[in-house]
């Protein structure tokens, strides 16, 4: 796993932190003013899209952190702890935002071809990964593209956001033959940060 780390430039490494960081912060945002709605209406999808978000931003923190630590004194354990704590609350993550939209068919269906990827692709972590969080997104963005065609509105928002964190993560995974990360991660971070915007619409 450690050709995951690589992949970003030297250069870049403190800005992809700071970017990172933020977007866990939208996330956890976007997980916090899901709880308060949930709160208030009793809704069980307010509590699932939460707790999404809640492992979105905790991946993302747990990503910083290990990045951090292997960057001043590379421990393979930490190194596989923490990246393997980031790709399992992802995943899980993305599952829950589809289990929300209704498309258990879909996700049962993902969730078959990512292990099937996971075994093929065993000595090549990121681009499994990366891969499986591609096809997990772009199903989300086509649902709320779905939505956006037949209610308009709020759902724009969700679609542009899943959109852009779906191309971030096509990116990341072409990013092994040409040198995108940087364009992903900023990709990444309009997405969590429109997300967040969405919210805060919503809630007033």
């Amino acid at each position: 796993m450690v050709q995951v780390l690589g992949l970003s430039p030297e250069w870049f490494f403190p800005a992809d932190s700071v970017l990172g960081f933020i977007s866990a912060l939208f996330a956890l945002s976007v997980c916090v003013m899901s709880y308060r709605a949930y709160h208030f209406s009793q809704e069980k999808k307010y509590m699932t899209w939460s707790l999404a978000f809640f492992l979105l931003a905790a991946g993302g923190i747990v990503r910083i952190i290990t990045n951090i630590l292997v960057s001043y004194s590379f421990d393979p354990l930490i190194f596989k702890l923490g990246y393997a704590s980031f790709i399992l609350a992802t995943i899980g993550a993305y599952a829950l935002v589809l289990y929300l939209k209704g498309d258990r068919a879909r996700t049962v269906g993902l969730m078959y071809l990512l292990t099937i990827m996971l075994l093929y692709f065993s000595n090549l972590y990121y681009k499994s990964f990366y891969l499986a969080t591609f096809l997990f997104t772009a199903v989300i963005a086509w649902d709320f593209f779905d939505n956006t065609q037949k209610r308009g509105g709020i759902a724009r928002y969700a679609f542009i956001a899943f959109l852009c964190i779906s191309l971030a993560q096509l990116l990341f995974l072409v990013s092994l033959f040409y040198p995108l990360t940087e364009v992903g991660h900023v990709l990444q971070f309009i997405g969590f940060g429109t997300l967040f915007v969405q919210m805060r619409k919503v809630g007033k």
